[in-house]
């Protein structure tokens, strides 16, 4: 039928609404390998952007995307960039390693189509986008790339992104190649930080083996034990406290747990606090 419609004039390059999708887009997303190829022995643009306004990807970003590894080798055989940008910057490499397709990783590192320390227009590396997505075997491959785990990839480092998500192993992994565990981000926030603030019990508990800082502060003075009261992580709490964490903080009262538990009504945190030793008389130092 495609043939058919080719023959009789049909536009190879017709814009579906609203994404604006041509033919080969569409058949690269519903993995239509044939299809895909007639399209582009038909002379079907490999490089046109849809038109989405979030994020605008090209076939080819499609074909790393869907894992249609074949489709993708075709498309570097006819001339296409595999290595093109979208609008954010973003080649198809990052795409693919986030969706875990750690064939499609290989060949595009394998053939030198892509850079592995390349980050895209917010600072992310492929390894950060697999990490976010947790594709475990994607992170471990490229490790072995060897890029670097430090916080120099965009404004966090990799164990920061495991630790926002509670990944974990993919935190593991990091630990055992090296990367510190009181590594900061932009804010000064360390992983203990956010995955306090996210409440990911199981990850404070792999970064307090590795002798995590429960004293450590951001460069706003929030400690671990602050941000897991603000998002309300009662377990998190409980973990940092059992932990050594500090229930009232020595240098600025106006950031202690207790007073930000009160100021957000959370009544079982405030309990354990208490519980815990918190000064209730510090609420108001005139008292």
């Amino acid at each position: 039928m495609v043939q058919y419609l080719l023959d009789t004039g049909a536009e190879i390059h017709a814009r579906a609404y609203p994404n604006g999708h041509t033919p080969l887009h569409s058949a690269c997303l519903w993995k239509h390998e044939e299809i895909a190829k007639l399209l582009i022995d038909a002379g079907a643009s490999m490089e046109m952007f849809g038109l989405n306004p979030v994020c605008s990807w090209t076939p080819v970003h499609l074909a790393a995307h869907c894992d249609l590894l074949s489709i993708l080798k075709y498309m570097r055989s006819r001339g296409a960039n595999c290595n093109l940008l979208n609008e954010r910057k973003a080649p198809p490499l990052q795409y693919a390693a986030y969706q875990g397709h750690i064939a499609v990783v290989q060949y595009l590192l394998s053939e030198e189509i892509a850079e592995i320390g390349y980050k895209d227009g917010s600072g992310y590396t492929a390894l950060q986008y697999a990490t976010s997505n947790n594709r475990i075997d994607v992170v471990k491959l490229l490790i072995t790339r060897g890029p670097d785990l430090g916080t120099s990839n965009g404004p966090w480092s990799q164990l920061h992104v495991a630790a926002s998500v509670g990944l974990v192993e993919v935190g593991r992994i990091f630990l055992n190649e090296g990367v510190d565990v009181e590594s900061r981000q932009f804010q000064g926030a360390t992983a203990l930080h956010l995955a306090a603030e996210n409440g990911h019990v199981g990850f404070l508990q792999l970064l307090l083996k590795r002798g995590a800082d429960t004293k450590a502060v951001m460069k706003t003075a929030e400690t671990a034990l602050l941000m897991a009261t603000l998002t309300g992580q009662v377990e998190a709490i409980s973990l940092l406290l059992d932990s050594r964490a500090d229930v009232d903080p020595a240098t600025n009262p106006e950031l202690s747990s207790f007073r930000a538990a009160v100021a957000i009504g959370h009544a079982p945190i405030i309990k354990l606090l208490i519980s815990r030793g918190s000064n209730v008389k510090a609420l108001n130092p005139a008292s």
